[in-house]
């Protein structure tokens, strides 16, 4: 049974987005609170708490919140929930904003336009570990046909079998960017980077990033030129 803790200043949306996740999420938890004040009331009784039974399995937390004093809020509020993720949840869907939530301690970040759908994926994916992020204007400079490869390439050329994520990344090693700075492009951890570059390698049998980039060339894809 997951456990949900939500933080947002308007009310109504925090009353709607319970409902939405106690239906999505079967027999879960979910409790509210739309205030730094009292998120932090309940963050440091849950870490005073010798029962697993009360640990938060999520932290929702509203971009508003979490921004306050240029992210102080969150950098707070991540080192008191250090072995709870957070995810950001916001209406702003500038780059700058995501990537300044993702390197101040959040695990996600999830338009508060997204559909129930989106909402549901994207807490799997933080829950197993993983990281969210909704797509950046980056991608948008990507051609059409490099966003999804499978379109592109045949179900024979390893190129088709890499997710739209895996794919981004290649297309920036194969630009000479670092792990670091393909995180920053992409809104991404340093470490989910790292997990994409060791598929690419496994799915293009390639033993380091020079030799993947030199097949990827081999397979037909290639950088678009810059004027």
């Amino acid at each position: 049974m997951h456990k949900f803790l939500i933080a947002d200043e308007e009310k109504l949306f925090c009353s709607g987005l319970e409902l939405i996740l106690k239906e999505q999420f079967l027999r879960a938890s979910v409790f509210t609170c739309h205030d730094t004040k009292a998120l932090t009331i309940g963050l440091e009784y849950q870490e005073n708490s010798e029962n697993q039974d009360k640990q938060y399995d999520l932290l929702i937390l509203d971009l508003l919140l979490a921004k306050r004093g240029n992210f102080e809020a969150l950098k707070r509020i991540s080192k008191m929930s250090s072995d709870i993720p957070i995810v950001i949840i916001g209406r702003d869907h500038g780059t700058d904003i995501i990537r300044s939530c993702m390197n101040n301690g959040a695990n996600g970040y999830i338009l508060k336009s997204s559909s129930v759908k989106t909402l549901n994926l994207a807490i799997n994916l933080i829950l197993s570990g993983e990281v969210y992020v909704p797509p950046t204007p980056f991608i948008e400079q990507i051609p059409q046909s490099s966003v999804h490869p499978t379109k592109r390439y045949g179900q024979d050329n390893p190129l088709g079998n890499l997710t739209r994520r895996q794919f981004d990344v290649l297309v920036l090693m194969m630009d000479g960017h670092p792990n670091k700075q393909i995180a920053l492009n992409l809104g991404l951890l340093e470490n989910t980077v790292k997990a994409h570059v060791k598929s690419v390698l496994k799915k293009l049998n390639a033993r380091n990033r020079t030799q993947a980039v030199i097949i990827a060339s081999s397979l037909g894809l290639s950088l678009p030129h810059t004027p």
